[in-house]
């Protein structure tokens, strides 16, 4: 049984693009209800009963991929947490979509849960690239320029061109 829900687990990266995808979808039927809601009503209901069981599905498989180990707890806390209350907050957006103002109250909840979807998806992709994966690229080394007169020019240039380009392979 326990091949089983290790292998479902692996499905997680490849449903959680669905529920995330679905509610971008309806943060943009959100955005353009904002001027008249009644055509985008149904439309809104469904895209966040769409997003939540997609969102639940992801949860409970990230869950199962969690428990087939390879993953270190404190790497992963921030990412289980966060998607289980990405999940919820999903839910709540459903439950309260027609019962609460939409423009001071559901708008901005909808935001607040976004907020959180893509700080669990920011946790979750250091955990499948690395630490650094959206960190900035540091510069290149730029090239000095010297006076003619005081170059030297083997070791300012010529030696560093075969230390960059030779001596990694040809001693």
């Amino acid at each position: 049984m326990t091949f089983w829900l290790d292998f479902l687990g692996k499905f997680h990266p490849v449903v959680l693009h669905l529920p995330i995808g679905a509610l971008v979808f309806t943060g943009v039927l959100v955005l353009l209800a904002l001027q008249d809601k009644a055509p985008f009503e149904r439309a809104i209901r469904v895209g966040l009963i769409f997003s939540f069981f997609g969102a639940l599905l992801s949860s409970m498989l990230g869950y199962l991929l969690y428990q087939s180990g390879g993953y270190e707890a404190d790497a992963v806390q921030p990412h289980l947490i966060l998607g289980w209350a990405s999940t919820a907050g999903i839910g709540g957006l459903w439950y309260l979509f027609g019962r609460v103002a939409f423009r001071n109250r559901f708008v901005p909840l909808f935001v607040l849960v976004f907020l959180a979807i893509g700080f669990t998806g920011h946790y979750g992709g250091m955990l499948t690239h690395g630490e650094g994966y959206l960190t900035l690229p540091e510069p290149e080394e730029q090239a000095v320029m010297v006076k003619r007169d005081s170059i030297q020019l083997y070791t300012q240039v010529v030696a560093k061109i075969f230390d960059k380009k030779c001596v990694s392979c040809h001693n």
